[in-house]
């Protein structure tokens, strides 16, 4: 992506919504090949966004991401809230978690 902040629009995989715009102010990592993740503001929450790449095996890490963090959710481990999911503007799958700040490892 370019500089920051910029916008990003995620289109909800379960909704036919419109896209939720994401300001995203500047990454947290990078895994070339992998992922970007990114420190982001969404409707006045701050949030990280994992966005996945285009390579084959996204769809399963992108997968696993979203199930794992709902079943750790359901089961009361302390884990940030998976808020939604979905696709970029340019197809890449996206994982929207709430950002977990001061929170005991």
């Amino acid at each position: 992506m370019g500089t920051f902040p910029f916008e990003l629009l995620i289109q909800r995989a379960s909704s036919d919504e419109p896209a939720e715009p994401l300001l995203c102010k500047g990454h947290l990592r990078v895994i070339p090949g992998s992922r970007e993740v990114y420190d982001a503001v969404w409707r006045g929450r701050n949030v990280v966004a994992k966005v996945f790449s285009r390579r084959i095996g996204s769809w399963r890490r992108f997968k696993r991401e979203w199930r794992g963090l709902c079943q750790l959710q359901s089961r009361g481990v302390n884990t940030p809230e998976p808020l939604f999911c979905g696709r970029t503007q340019d197809g890449r799958l996206a994982v929207v978690v709430e950002k977990m700040v001061d929170s005991p490892t």
